[in-house]
């Protein structure tokens, strides 16, 4: 990369990738499937002496199959599924391999349309996922992982002249289970289950033929993920050394969003007022150290509160060229301790069309890692945020809305 101060080394980036597709589709479904291939090399300068080159590649498969138009009370289904095979190399400047990641993802999902009952019309299905995740050599974050994921949900409609009730409900059964014998030299490695309950109740009031109004109320969560709970060490990729907190809770959060949106020939706004209320809200804290020349970021959670709005517009200037115009802000406060965070705001107008072990922190680092208590790691590097800090912007909320 060439800057008006000079060329940053080892900044170099080359992508390869390509893919196909095959389908067939008639008048009640179709079916399909397509495969891609995505190779990336790259630099990242400054760190371990511009030295490092990181290898990623990616194996993606999906398939889709649609019926509609069945016989019966269920009057139509959709299959999907896809596999991804994920591979990424650590390179040393001498081009040897030093960490290897590895993670096969696996998900398929079934959708299963009924015909009205009365009023009533909707879907109901089951979703599930199998994740293998390993990681060798000298920075190998986590210990290899298996994780797998069943879900039942449904959604249904009752639709009325004036307003239309929508409603769903959704469980997730989430166990991860990481191999403690791969890393005997930290505690607290172990498994984890969690199930979470989520469910959703909106009203679409028809105002006018071009005015509607929408009120959604909903309760979700979202589980740790297997990097939040296990990780330990230098993650050069995310330019951060890693520390991830085995006894994390799920996140539960409560929302509710107010909409208007109005419909013409060649104009169409929507605006919308959101608040959602997040227990155990998880994100990267920055504790200030420096390890391996990375910031030390620990996985920690908080109660939070989210408070926006969204603003969108699509403009009609000729019958073949439409201008999209949109906004939108969000303020974050942490009630854990209660502290406002940074407040964020964007527009969107368009047209639609550190060295190697040898230091003194390194060496610190291997004799945690290989032959002490990790735990004393974890509490000596996890202090609690103190009342005047607020998250930067690396380290900003990100916005999880918790609405159907």
């Amino acid at each position: 990369m060439d800057t008006p101060g000079g060329t940053i080394p080892n900044s170099q980036s080359d992508l390869k990738s390509g893919g196909g597709a095959v389908s067939h589709a008639s008048e009640n479904g179709y079916a399909g499937a397509s495969y891609q291939y995505t190779g990336t090399t790259y630099g990242i300068p400054f760190v371990e002496e511009g030295g490092t080159t990181l290898d990623p590649r990616r194996h993606r498969l999906d398939v889709r199959l649609e019926r509609r138009s069945l016989p019966g009370f269920i009057e139509g289904l959709k299959v999907q599924g896809g596999y991804r095979d994920y591979t990424h190399d650590e390179h040393e400047a001498d081009g040897t391999i030093a960490t290897t990641f590895k993670n096969k993802f696996t998900e398929g999902q079934l959708l299963l349309n009924h015909r009205a009952v009365g009023r009533l019309k909707g879907t109901v299905g089951v979703w599930g996922t199998h994740r293998d995740y390993s990681s060798q050599g000298e920075e190998a974050l986590a210990p290899p992982t298996t994780q797998g994921t069943v879900a039942a949900f449904l959604y249904e409609e009752v639709t009325f002249r004036h307003v239309t009730v929508q409603f769903g409900g959704r469980v997730d059964r989430s166990t991860l289970s990481p191999d403690a014998l791969a890393v005997p030299e930290r505690s607290g490695i172990r498994d984890r289950d969690f199930t979470v309950f989520s469910g959703s109740l909106g009203l679409l009031g028809h105002l006018r033929e071009d005015l509607t109004l929408a009120v959604n109320v909903a309760r979700a969560g979202r589980n740790p993920s297997l990097e939040e709970l296990y990780n330990f060490g230098p993650h050069v990729g995310n330019f951060a050394f890693e520390v991830g907190n085995p006894d994390l809770a799920g996140e539960i959060g409560v929302g509710i969003d107010v909409s208007l949106r109005y419909r013409s020939a060649r104009f169409a706004l929507e605006g919308t007022l959101f608040r959602n209320s997040i227990d155990n809200y998880i994100s990267p804290f920055q504790t200030g150290e420096v390890e391996d020349d990375l910031p030390v970021i620990n996985f920690r959670s908080a109660d939070s509160l989210l408070q926006g709005f969204e603003l969108h517009a699509d403009v009609g200037l000729t019958d073949a060229l439409w201008l999209e115009l949109g906004g939108d802000g969000v303020r974050g406060e942490l009630r854990t301790p209660p502290r406002p965070c940074r407040a964020s705001h964007r527009t969107a107008p368009g047209p639609e069309r550190g060295t190697r072990p040898g230091n003194s922190a390194s060496k610190e680092r291997s004799a945690l890692r290989h032959g002490r208590d990790a735990s004393t790691v974890w509490r000596r590097r996890r202090p609690a945020m103190p009342s005047s800090t607020c998250m930067g912007p690396t380290q900003s909320l990100p916005v999880r809305r918790y609405t159907r």
